[in-house]
């Protein structure tokens, strides 16, 4: 299949039929050759389009790998929806050794819509690399001892040796011997390769097959049982949103956090405080943004300052817009961002920013030069929301001291040195400045 999307040329070739899986079936077993290193990398790959009716906390598993159809050695690809909502559009999938290492990723594949999906493993170097529509989205350390020097086997649908079964579309399955690098998925996702493709141990297109019951691996021309599972015709490609903040992901059932920006501190009233987001097209057409908004309890607060250029995102493309932030009164402000679009299974895309104001220092006491033996006291003053205070001692905090008064008594000299307090609140820590005490 060739798609032209404003005048770039999406090529998807040979994408006639998927396997249809209704949470019932799996595919017999692929076998891949026996491979001389004991610890080998691989590169897996594939299409899935996971299905809108699932059960309340559905787990799935579209593709595992083992070593003798058992538990040993057996690494494996789940997707899953926990949200405890069956209209929640987005499903998470797991990646793991069964004897111990994986990633977890939330909200990472749209139910209903297709995404391809591509691991790179290598247990003996820690890598395990999760990419989504050719674009990398996780990279993780994770080690494993996994041995396949007597061979290996490929399951679509379920795990070995059975359960958790997989709802939904899968096609162009893959499984590379060796770390594909990440030009090469970027290349290569979305086009069909030759059958004597060199370190390509599966090839299973789905298309242009003998039987309704069969499926090949057009690597080895080998055919396999479908088992139950189904053809379906293929493919309506969508353009997909994703957001970032500070280059992290930010789900549609999100809790507002500062390391995605999505928490935003402001250091006073009135004061504007600006964060900026990047939209990124992670689906196979074109995305258009129709119209970004804010909403809810205070959201005068929050205004989109700046727009995103372009407004249609090519497939891969970015466009970065800005939130600013403007606090009238203390205390935690709440608001919703709606990203209108043309994405192919939610048009509109929500996520939550809320905002506080930063601790503010209003007074603190002058240096002080004393005499050994007497008592003194130093002292900030701050402006904030739930304001807790600890008093620091040339770097180091002074245990029981979480007052805005510092109170020392029978001082030496070796109670001279820098002293400054931390305020906390609401909307973060703020430092004060130091306060010298000499005594003499």
């Amino acid at each position: 299949m060739s798609l032209t999307t404003n005048g770039a040329n999406l090529v998807v070739n040979n994408c006639n039929s998927s396997i249809s899986f209704t949470g019932t079936q799996t595919t017999g077993l692929v076998p891949l050759p026996a491979l001389a290193v004991v610890q080998p990398a691989f590169t897996f790959e594939f299409w899935a389009n996971p299905a809108t009716n699932t059960q309340l906390y559905y787990k799935g598993t579209p593709m595992c790998f083992d070593a003798n159809g058992s538990n040993a050695g057996k690494f494996f690809v789940q997707v899953y929806d926990y949200s405890g909502s069956l209209n929640y559009p987005d499903v998470g999938f797991s990646i793991a050794y069964f004897n111990g290492g994986g990633v977890d990723i939330a909200n990472a594949l749209r139910k209903g819509q297709w995404s391809h999906v591509a691991i790179v493993a290598d247990p003996s170097n820690s890598i395990l690399k999760v990419f989504v529509n050719g674009i990398l989205i996780s990279n993780t350390s994770v080690s494993n001892s996994a041995n396949y020097t007597a061979g290996a086997f490929i399951k679509m649908g379920s795990q070995v040796p059975g359960g958790e079964n997989y709802k939904g579309l899968l096609d162009e399955v893959r499984v590379w011997q060796g770390t594909r690098t990440d030009a090469e998925i970027l290349a290569n996702f979305n086009i069909s390769l030759p059958n004597a493709t060199p370190n390509l141990l599966l090839n299973a297109t789905f298309d242009n097959e003998a039987s309704t019951t069969l499926f090949t691996n057009k690597s080895t021309n080998t055919t396999y049982n479908l088992n139950g599972a189904t053809y379906s015709p293929n493919f309506t490609l969508s353009p997909y949103l994703g957001v970032k903040g500070n280059n992290q992901n930010i789900g549609r059932n999100n809790t507002p956090s500062g390391s995605n920006f999505t928490d935003i501190a402001a250091s006073a009233l009135n004061a504007s405080t600006f964060q900026t987001f990047v939209l990124q097209n992670t689906g196979a057409t074109t995305l258009g943004i129709n119209s970004i908004s804010i909403s809810g309890a205070n959201a005068s607060e929050f205004v989109v300052s700046t727009n995103p250029t372009p407004l249609n995102l090519t497939v891969s493309g970015t466009a970065n817009f800005v939130i600013r932030f403007t606090p009238t009164v203390t205390g935690v402000r709440n608001a919703i961002v709606t990203i209108n679009s043309n994405d192919g299974n939610n048009s509109a895309y929500t996520f939550s920013i809320s905002g506080v104001v930063l601790p503010s220092i209003t007074g603190i006491s002058a240096p002080q030069t004393v005499c050994s033996g007497v008592r003194t006291t130093m002292s900030v003053t701050a402006a904030g929301t739930a304001l807790s205070y600890q008093w620091f001692r040339d770097g180091t905090s002074i245990t029981g001291q979480t007052f805005a008064t510092l109170t020392l008594t029978g001082v030496t000299t070796t109670s001279s040195g820098s002293y400054f307090a931390v305020v906390s609140g609401a909307g973060g820590s703020v430092n004060s400045s130091n306060i010298n005490l000499t005594v003499a």
